[in-house]
C-alpha cells in the first residue's frame, strides 16, 4: 500500500450506513425506487390523521417492556434484562417499540400511509426527521426506512398524551400476548434432543410442549431467569415482538455453558431486523437454520383445541444453537 495514502478508520456508523445502502443498492433486488417513494412521500404528508389509512399506537417503559396496538390487536415486547432497559434512554426504547411493531404487522401495512401514534416528542422528532443526532436512534432509523423502502408503506409520527396511549398498557406488563395461545404442531420434528424448558408457554403451561417440566410465560419471563436456562436442552416458540429478546436471554445462557446448554427456536424470517443480522446473517452465525417453513404454512394450533391458527404470514425458521447444531 502506498505510504502516502492516509489510512482512516471508519466507525461503527458509517459502517451501518454501508450495509443499508448496499441491501437498497443491490443490483439483484434493487429498492431504489421505493426509497424514493418513500422519502418523497414523507415530505408530501401533514400530520393529520385523517390523511392516513392506518394509526399504530407504540409506547416503552423502562421497567417492563414495549408495546403496540393495531387496530385492537396487542403485542408485547420483554426487555432482555432490566439493567439494560434502565441504562438505556427511553427514547431509544421508544423508537425500538416503533420498529418491532412495524416489523411484526409490515404485511398489514404494505403499500399504506400509517400514523404512527407515540408519547415521546424525541422519537416522534427523529421519525418525522428520518435522522437523529443520537448515536443510538440511528440503527433503529435505519430499520424503519428499510422495512418503509420494503414494503411500500410512508410513515409519519406525531405525540399522544400518555393516558390516551393504548400501547401504555402492555408495554408496563398489563395486557395478555395473545401469540402465547399458540401452539407448534410439529414440535416432534425437532425435538432430539428432548426439551427439558419451555421458555415461551401460556401462563398456565397448558400448551407447554411435551417432556418440558419446567416453563415460562409473560407473568414469569424467562428473561428474568438466565440461571435457571443454563446447561439444559431448551425449546422457544417465540412471540414475534419479542424475538430479540428471546434469542439475547437464550445466548446469555449458552455462554455460561455452551457444552450442555441447547437451544432450538421458532422465529419469523425477518432479514431486516437487527436480531436477524446479529445471530443469523453474519459471517459465521450463532444458530444454524434447521427448516424454513414457506409464507402461508398452517403450522400453528389455536390454544388447547385442535383448530389450527391462519396461515402464517411470512416464512418461519427453525434455528438452533449449542453443541450439536453445527
Amino acid at each position: 500500500m502506498d505510504p502516502r495514502i492516509p489510512k482512516i478508520t471508519l466507525t461503527e456508523g458509517v459502517w451501518w450506513d454501508l450495509q443499508f445502502w448496499a441491501q437498497v443498492l443491490s443490483t439483484n433486488d434493487s429498492k431504489w425506487l421505493g426509497v424514493r417513494k418513500h422519502m418523497l412521500g414523507r415530505k408530501q404528508i401533514d400530520v393529520d390523521p385523517t390523511q392516513f389509512a392506518t394509526e399504530l399506537f407504540t409506547d416503552a417503559s423502562k421497567t417492563y417492556g414495549a408495546g403496540g396496538v393495531l387496530k385492537g390487536e396487542v403485542y408485547l415486547l420483554l426487555w432482555p434484562s432490566h439493567a439494560a432497559a434502565e441504562a438505556a434512554h427511553i427514547g431509544t426504547l421508544e423508537l425500538k417499540a416503533l420498529s418491532l411493531s412495524l416489523q411484526h404487522w409490515k404485511h398489514d401495512l404494505a403499500q399504506q400511509t400509517v400514523l404512527a401514534r407515540m408519547d415521546n416528542v424525541q422519537a416522534v422528532a427523529a421519525v418525522n426527521k428520518g435522522a437523529s443526532r443520537v448515536p443510538a436512534l440511528r440503527p433503529i432509523l435505519l430499520e424503519i426506512a428499510l422495512l418503509g423502502i420494503e414494503f411500500g408503506f410512508e410513515l409519519k409520527a406525531t405525540h399522544v398524551k400518555g393516558e390516551n396511549n393504548p400501547a401504555d398498557a402492555p408495554s408496563r406488563g398489563k395486557a395478555k400476548n395473545v401469540s402465547s395461545d399458540w401452539t407448534f404442531t410439529e414440535f416432534s420434528r425437532f425435538n432430539s434432543p428432548p426439551a427439558e424448558v419451555d421458555c415461551c408457554a401460556a401462563e398456565s403451561g397448558y400448551n407447554k410442549q411435551p417432556g418440558c417440566q419446567l416453563w415460562f410465560s409473560m407473568a414469569r419471563p424467562m428473561q428474568q431467569h438466565v440461571e435457571e436456562l443454563v446447561g439444559k436442552v431448551l425449546w422457544a416458540n417465540a412471540p414475534f415482538p419479542q424475538v430479540e429478546s428471546v434469542l439475547d436471554t437464550i445466548v446469555a445462557a449458552w455462554k455460561l455453558d455452551p457444552i450442555k446448554t441447547l437451544a432450538t427456536v421458532l422465529v419469523p424470517e425477518w432479514p431486516t431486523a437487527s436480531w436477524y443480522r446479529k445471530y443469523i446473517r453474519r459471517k459465521r452465525p450463532l444458530f444454524s437454520i434447521l427448516h424454513r417453513y414457506p409464507e402461508g404454512a398452517r403450522i400453528f394450533r389455536w390454544k388447547d383445541s385442535t383448530v389450527l391458527a391462519p396461515p402464517c404470514r411470512f416464512p418461519i425458521l427453525i434455528i438452533r444453537i449449542g453443541s450439536r447444531a453445527h
